[in-house]
């Protein structure tokens, strides 16, 4: 960790050196400064565009408060203010004083976004498939430590949270069975995976603060990413593009239980330059609730995006250092008489995880515009990295060691003749070069060589998708082509040889979406997708060893039905589905050891949900009030499950709540005091797949409090602070479902009631 200490101050101080070296002459500027606000309801617009019309280089946004300040060069005709839900205003510049800009709403076409407030989700009318936006506000309304909370508001969705390194994600009950790990659901950030060759993602590994941006594909509905059972998770870097101004940011957390996190960030946008620069620093250190839960990691990337007029290229490094100490699981006597230990095997060997990663990734774009109408945009990711890991267990030593490489490319066809159709085609190819060796432990010290296995895992992913629009009717047709196979070479074969190939009958995976636009403001949609899941390596292997040729990847069809609309000047929006996913060839991972599984297909499920989310925007004078509510509705059931002669049909799934509820409210004031409050029931879940016993139900309330304000002309100040869990509920935040052992350690205590205060500063230029 110190050399990323080390280098990510040598780090600002060239990107400080170097931009202080080109600093321009500004004494022939003028400023104009001033207010923008909704001109129906008065409320301040944050992220307005602000531009000089025949001196474009120059530009400036609106500050959440509505607020800005623009330096012009003397002969300036006119002023251009843009927002994606307003109209665009074209006025003269005004000097001397400041001055006030009401923008009107938009009367949006069912083809756009609309982005009702700033700390709101965004609401698409477009899409024929269960699609969530979520904006950066919503991504760092909390601690910003995990995306966790986030998550956990979208209905649909749920992420068990044992610790800060410890999660699993669920997308309507996919991925529910994976032990310790999220499975079975794909990440991309900015096209480049974040999902290893056998279907892990770890989200941890990228820090909040690098997201612009995020939206979940629920269930099977992305063909061109993969067509995986449990859906889609896409980040958008926070790579400059969008700013106009250069800035310098540090932000300080402290918090309950040995909590201290920094963040410095620094952005460079030359406005006659067409390079815009993103460097990020972050350190994080938690002593933890619980024994043996110490965590600290630090991490720091650069990200560099050049434009020109019909491309664009971007450029991320990311550098990760962790270790972080294991408390695991306990069983219910501890979860209830005494939480705050850890499991006693691994308190005994002081049981930890240390790893470092680093990945580097290349977003290239590109248009033509063609006679006739046509224009062609063309997309290519190229992406490689590295990871290499020590874990200290009870029962042994893992090592390994993984370089994975691979690229993605996209090509779209669009007529402006045709509008409302497009035509697009790609295809991704990743591999992933996996090295790993367990040695026994003799408390928490290394000792002899238990194995020594390389693993090869690499797949294909071919896409097509075109979509067609016909007066209120909008059809999606899409297909996904995949190719996955492992290669395993045993490299310590006294133990009996495991070496083998393994490939995958190919799986096609179409996708049909319906849209149907009953007002401009109301849109009908509805999905049939088809989705597989593949085994990973290890559970294709036999408890001797060998490779099973029976084992088959899950498959899938999703049918969903679903509303969502934006009523009366925007102040409502609501998104409701209904939706009934069949599941046949269940891989169940049977425990053959304490780090084995093998896996084997074992029956069919049913997954039949309902989903509702509402929002509300109060016209309240000058504040701003937003409340949501949002529901799950979760009957996911075993149609045919017989496992070791128990049938357990009809069965609930383990792991999964079958009701879920969230309330979320944001109030904002005009002189900069915000408060935000969440409050979350969840219902109690299974804990085994014959359902014979049950965690509780749990409630949780999260309060945060705050102001924002300008200091002066390039300062800015936030300060706030909070506490997460104010009922004190004592509650599991992680289940392992099927816990083996007389007495099964279930549960992964969640944090008691725990308070956090955190101060950013600011300075643009």
């Amino acid at each position: 960790m110190s050399v990323l200490h080390r280098a990510g101050f040598f780090g600002f101080i060239f990107f400080c050196s170097f931009w202080a070296s080109g600093i321009p002459d500004v004494s022939a500027q003028i400023t104009v400064k001033g207010r923008i606000l909704d001109a129906a309801t008065l409320l301040p617009v944050e992220g307005a565009a602000v531009a000089a019309k025949n001196y474009p280089q120059v530009g400036t946004a609106s500050d959440s408060m509505g607020y800005f300040e623009l330096n012009l060069p003397e002969a300036v005709s006119r002023l251009i203010i843009r927002h994606i839900a307003y109209t665009t205003v074209i006025l003269p510049p005004e000097t001397g004083e400041d001055i006030e800009i009401l923008l009107t709403p938009r009367s949006l076409s069912p083809e756009e976004s609309i982005t009702v407030t700033a700390s709101r989700i965004p609401v698409s009318l477009s899409l024929a498939a269960p699609v969530v936006e979520v904006p950066r506000t919503l991504l760092l309304r909390d601690q910003d430590l995990s995306i966790a909370p986030v998550l956990n508001r979208i209905p649909g969705i749920f992420m068990h949270s044992g610790a800060l390194n410890t999660n699993r994600i669920t997308i309507r009950g996919i991925g529910s069975r994976s032990p310790f790990a999220t499975a079975k659901i794909k990440a991309y950030l900015n096209d480049i995976p974040l999902t290893s060759g056998v279907g892990e993602t770890t989200l941890e590994d990228i820090d909040l603060s690098l997201i612009s941006r995020a939206q979940v594909w629920k269930g099977p509905s992305a063909s061109t990413y993969g067509a995986g059972l449990g859906g889609v998770l896409l980040f958008e870097l926070d790579d400059g593009s969008r700013d106009t101004v250069s800035a310098f940011s540090q932000k300080f957390t402290t918090g309950s239980f040995g909590l201290q996190r920094y963040q410095a960030s620094l952005k460079v946008a030359d406005p006659d330059s067409r390079l815009k620069i993103h460097l990020n620093y972050n350190r994080t250190h938690l002593d933890g609730y619980r024994e043996n839960s110490r965590y600290d990691r630090s991490g720091l990337a650069l990200a560099a995006h050049w434009d020109w007029e019909d491309s664009e290229l971007t450029v991320f490094l990311n550098g990760i250092a962790l270790k972080s100490f294991i408390p695991s699981s306990l069983s219910a006597k501890d979860f209830n008489e005494n939480p705050e230990k850890a499991a006693f095997i691994w308190a005994a060997v002081k049981g930890f995880e240390d790893y470092d990663k680093r990945n580097i990734g290349l977003n290239y774009r590109k248009s033509w515009e063609m006679p006739g109408g046509n224009r062609l945009d063309w997309s290519s990711a190229a992406f490689s990295g590295t990871y290499g890991a020590y874990e200290s267990r009870p029962f042994n030593i893992l090592r390994e060691n993984s370089r994975i490489s691979g690229l993605r490319n996209t090509l779209e066809w669009k007529n402006s003749n045709r509008p409302g159709f497009s035509l697009k085609g790609g295809l991704e190819w990743f591999e992933e070069n996996y090295d790993w060796q367990t040695n026994r432990t003799i408390a928490g010290a290394m000792d002899t060589l238990l194995s020594d296995d390389s693993e090869r895992r690499t797949y294909a992913n071919l896409f097509a998708e075109t979509e067609r629009r016909y007066g209120p009717w909008k059809f999606s047709l899409g297909l996904n082509y995949n190719q996955t196979a492992y290669r395993l070479a045993d490299r310590f074969p006294s133990n009996g040889d495991q070496s083998g190939r393994y490939a995958f009958d190919p799986v096609w995976s179409p996708r049909l979406g319906i849209r149907y636009s009953l007002s401009d403001r109301i849109a009908l949609f509805g999905v049939a997708s088809h989705g597989f899941s593949a085994p990973t390596l290890e559970e294709t292997l036999n408890p001797d060893g060998q490779v099973n040729p029976d084992i088959r990847p899950e498959r899938g069809w999703n049918m969903e039905l679903g509303v969502r609309g934006i009523q009366w000047r925007e102040a409502w929006s609501f998104d409701v589905s209904a939706f009934n996913m069949e599941i046949r060839d269940l891989l169940v991972a049977e425990r053959t050891n304490f780090d084995q599984f093998v896996g084997k297909n074992a029956g069919r499920t049913r997954h039949s949900g309902l989903e509702f989310f509402l929002q509300y925007s109060a016209p309240w004078s000058q504040h701003q009030l937003d409340i949501g509510m949002g529901y799950t509705l979760a009957d996911y059931r075993f149609r045919e499950f017989i496992d070791r002669d128990v049938d357990y049909s009809g069965k609930s799934l383990p792991g999964i709540a079958p009701h879920v509820a969230n309330i979320l409210l944001d109030w904002a004031t005009p002189f900069g005091v915000f408060l935000n409050a969440s409050y979350q029931w969840v219902d109690a879940m299974p804990l085994r797949d014959g359902n014979e016993a049950y965690s509780e139900r749990y409630q949780l309330l999260h309060v945060k409090l705050g102001w924002i304000g300008q200091l002066s002309k390039h300062f800015s100040l936030e300060m706030s602070g909070g506490i997460q869990n104010l009922l004190d509920e004592h509650y599991a935040s992680m289940i392992l479902v099927n816990a083996a052992g007389a007495t099964p350690r279930y549960y992964y205590p969640g944090t008691p009631r725990n308070a956090f205060g955190s101060l950013l500063l600011r300075w643009n230029w």
